[in-house]
């Protein structure tokens, strides 16, 4: 990236900015449209599915007592708040439950961040289905791909990717809505970088409700640097690669690169971007699939089962397999969202992994336990990672059978890819207590065709809303 007239490196804000507002849905591949409205739909579910739990609740009771312009609507409910406390509550919720998606690469949860900042944008703005839909596409690209410049060295150094990088999707996505220039988007970015923040001990210290409120103070923070920035408030060109940057600060001196950040659209991202069909950490996802193949192939009882080992890369190892204390005792349920053993011992005993899985109830039953004391784990240096999730499962049974199974790949993934009828029966399941079928059926169906609405209001009406004419 560098400017002819000098021959100097073009910043990577300008760069990355002049991809977001040269943005045509015209020329977006079909893929990736159908990809984003999947997306705000998974993610419209999840936020009605997480409403009742307690992170989500605490927050939303306390951001409606701070009060403010009622200009955005808090999914599932009838509240309406500022645009960039929405964006913070709609956020922290969609994340509550683990079920949002995941760029793999990257270990970026993307949709939890940029679908309620662009939402919350869109209503607070009058925003219409276009425009969503182009600020969910920018929002999406922006954060998987400050993600990829150092993939997984947020990780390693302690931090929570989807915070760090989510604020500058989130800003994206805001900046698309309110029509921001290029200078303006370069603005957004600069004042983004500063508030970039989010700490891994947050869920894997001890089970907390932070982790899910780093996805909401994202979305708020890159709406909030959207609109700070329409109105001349400045930040550094160089937020990303300057001496003090956001590289710099968070990567080095491990090697960063932030060609990804450049205007080249040759490579789209969002169809990249895992969506989850099991409520618990992405890395997970193929050992628990592993662990129902075998289940079902050999007709297993996990009763019966001597011995049971977790095959996964080393680089899950610290995230889902160790400290082996937690993992084989998990405090909460939350906290067996992030145990591959856990997972594992309840998908041979049930033959599924549901949001009933992770109840504290289930934590401590003791038949689970049991099961949960014969899981150990060992590392395969031959499997496909990060760019992939593989993960396996290896039993021994009474007689002394030994059955073992490997999968490439966690589900939803492009090579096992996601359809309308997996995230629409996922939409159904989470809506279930709230909406009606018939009110959930026109959701899928307006969403999919989001180009065709005037503007959010007919869904926030089904989704819970209140026609605010009325």
């Amino acid at each position: 990236m560098t400017s002819a007239a000098t021959d100097t490196p073009t910043p990577a804000a300008v760069s990355l900015a002049r991809f977001v507002t040269g943005l045509d849905l015209a020329t977006v591949p079909e893929e990736v449209k159908h990809s984003a409205k999947l997306r705000i739909l998974d993610m419209l579910g999840i936020i009605v599915g997480s409403r009742a739990e307690r992170g989500p609740a605490t927050l939303r009771k306390t951001a409606i007592s701070w009060g403010g312009r009622p200009e955005a609507t808090l999914f599932g409910g009838k509240e309406r708040l500022s645009a960039p406390l929405a964006a913070l509550v709609n956020g922290m919720t969609g994340h509550a439950l683990d079920f949002d998606d995941t760029h793999h690469e990257s270990r970026i949860h993307a949709s939890t961040v940029v679908v309620p900042a662009a939402l919350a944008a869109a209503e607070a703005n009058g925003a219409d289905g276009d425009t969503i839909l182009k600020a969910v596409v920018a929002g999406l690209e922006t954060v998987v791909r400050v993600g990829v410049a150092a993939p997984g060295r947020f990780h390693e150094r302690g931090l929570h990717a989807t915070s760090l990088a989510g604020v500058f999707g989130a800003a994206a996505a805001a900046a698309t809505v309110l029509g921001l220039d290029t200078d303006a988007t370069v603005r957004a970015f600069g004042i983004a970088g500063s508030t970039a923040s989010g700490l891994r001990e947050a869920y894997l210290g001890e089970p907390t409700d932070t982790k899910a409120f780093h996805a909401g103070w994202a979305a708020q923070a890159g709406v909030m640097a959207a609109q700070l920035a329409s109105g001349g408030f400045t930040g550094p060109t160089t937020v990303f690669e300057g001496r003090f940057g956001y590289y710099n600060a968070f990567v080095s001196p491990d090697k960063y690169d932030v060609t990804p950040l450049g205007e080249d659209n040759s490579h789209w991202y969002t169809p990249e971007i895992v969506f989850k069909l099991y409520p618990c950490g992405s890395l997970i996802h193929a050992m628990i699939d592993a662990a129902i193949e075998l289940r079902e192939k050999h007709g297993l009882s996990a009763t019966d089962l001597t011995d049971i080992v977790c095959i996964a890369p080393a680089g899950m190892v610290s995230t889902v397999l160790e400290p082996i204390s937690q993992k084989l005792a998990p405090q909460s349920g939350y906290h067996a969202k992030f145990s591959a053993q856990y997972c594992v011992a309840v998908a041979l005993l049930d033959g599924t992994v549901t949001e009933s899985s992770f109840s504290d109830a289930r934590v401590k039953d003791p038949e689970v336990l049991d099961i949960l004391s014969r899981v150990t784990y060992e590392t395969d240096p031959h499997m496909r990672w990060p760019e992939h999730y593989p993960g396996g499962v290896r039993v021994t049974t009474a007689s002394g059978e030994v059955h073992e199974t490997k999968v490439p790949n966690s589900p939803g993934s492009l090579d096992r890819p996601a359809t309308l009828s997996d995230i629409g029966r996922k939409f159904r399941g989470n809506v279930e207590n709230l909406l009606s079928d018939a009110n959930a059926a026109e959701v899928i169906e307006r969403v999919m065709n989001i180009e065709s609405e005037a503007s959010l209001k007919q869904l926030t009406i089904l989704m819970g809303g209140i026609d605010h004419e009325a």
